[in-house]
């Protein structure tokens, strides 16, 4: 069973990486110390909601490790929204 699931993965994956090589890629850090514009880890985004809210579909946003709440006063109904077609990466 898992072999033609991996056969099938092994197909799409040109598919795959084309998709996420056509947007760009936006960083997020706790430790970004200057700039903020999400356009590399020393100039990283420090909030994920604001990578969010720039994010378009194709687009891929790495976040480092840490902690990232919704907003200053996150209640507990409060979510991330992730845009359609944008990829989140964990480090």
């Amino acid at each position: 069973m898992a072999l033609p699931i991996l056969a099938f993965l092994y197909a799409l994956s040109p598919i795959l990486s084309a998709q996420a090589s056509t947007g760009k890629r936006i960083y997020v850090a706790t430790f970004s110390s200057r700039g903020f514009d999400g356009k590399s880890w020393d100039t990283a985004f420090k909030d994920l909601q604001s990578a969010l809210q720039q994010a378009l579909k194709g687009d891929t946003i790495w976040i480092s490790h840490g902690v990232f709440r919704t907003s200053e006063t996150q209640k507990k109904e409060e979510t991330f929204n992730i845009p359609n077609g944008v990829v989140l990466i964990w480090f």
